[in-house]
């Protein structure tokens, strides 16, 4: 069994862990397609569902190139993130809106998943393999009868996410290099200095300029060392 925790990771260990996650969704969409041609649409929204969580992984790593070795709180809170299935598929979702990869604040990510991936999103995962009895709702639920709505959505999220993700990773901006920067910038970073008093912006607005300032800082320097970061990629 994979350990819940295994501590910090290189840049080598995260951009080998990315690709491997990307591959599998690309396998795993490839694969729902060919079960939805055969009409089986409880295992190709099986595929579909982890092929999006499999995004949200990427999502999750990528965050965590922002780390210092030694900040254990934090690889503590987005190692649990990699393992839970409401807050990847969140992250996977927010992929789907950011050309790939969404800078998510992490420190409330248990409260975002759980609004962007409720309950019954989960009920609908964990039907899409088996036969089972909903009690709330007094029916059998089968992966025969899935719902079609529900695949094509996650289905077309999963694509568009697996899409930008493809793109970043032919720019090289999940190698190593362009990882260990981003954990230079980040684990570094001196951001403008903040007014106080009666013109302090509110602490959102903190947030936001901050997670502009470092985002910009990281493609300046990426683009310094020879690395091809599109526009769309700056807020």
């Amino acid at each position: 069994m994979a350990s819940k925790n295994p501590g910090p990771l290189s840049s080598e260990e995260l951009s080998v862990g990315i690709v491997a996650c990307i591959e599998n969704s690309q396998s795993l969409i490839r694969a729902g397609n060919l079960l939805l041609l055969e009409g089986c649409l409880g295992s190709a929204l099986a595929n579909f569902s982890i092929a999006d969580q499999e995004n949200g992984k990427v999502q999750v790593l990528w965050k965590m190139a922002e780390l210092a070795s030694d900040d254990d709180a934090n690889w503590d809170r987005l190692w649990k993130a990699f393992r839970d299935h409401r807050n990847k598929a969140a992250s996977g979702y927010m992929g789907s809106r950011d050309q790939g990869l969404s800078d998510l604040e992490w420190g409330n990510e248990a409260r975002f998943a759980k609004k962007v991936y409720g309950p019954k999103a989960e009920r609908i995962r964990q039907g899409v393999l088996y036969v089972d009895f909903i009690k709330a709702d007094r029916t059998w639920t089968s992966p025969w009868n899935a719902d079609i709505a529900v695949l094509t959505r996650i289905r077309e999220t999963a694509q568009k996410t697996l899409e930008g993700l493809l793109e970043i990773r032919n720019r090289d901006l999940f190698s190593p290099k362009a990882l260990s920067i981003k954990k230079d910038v980040y684990t570094q970073f001196s951001g403008p200095t903040i007014p106080k008093g009666a013109n302090a912006p509110k602490k959102y607005e903190i947030i936001g300029n901050e997670t502009r300032f470092r985002l910009t800082t990281y493609f300046d320097k990426l683009e310094a060392e020879g690395f091809d970061v599109p526009p769309e990629f700056r807020y």
